[in-house]
């Protein structure tokens, strides 16, 4: 699905905000593996760390979402 938004054409008022929406959600993407690896190898420490940057990475999707007015973006 990555690829398939990043293929999207966004507004030009919004190429900035839009592309920084991307980053974000690859981070998240990465955030999530990471997050599942940390449990599957149940390493609390790692697994918080991979928590707190889904949340911080989820804030900025949503908030991409709603300034866009599209609460389809979702993660």
């Amino acid at each position: 699905m990555q690829a398939e938004l990043a293929a999207l054409q966004p507004p030009s008022s919004y190429k900035i905000l839009y592309t920084s929406f991307l980053k974000s959600r690859d981070a998240a993407l990465a955030d999530l593996e990471y997050l599942q690896k940390a449990a599957k190898e149940k390493n609390r420490e790692e697994y918080v760390l991979a928590a707190r940057g889904l949340a911080q990475r989820k804030g900025l999707i949503d908030r991409y979402a709603a300034a866009a007015r599209m609460p389809a973006c979702a993660f």
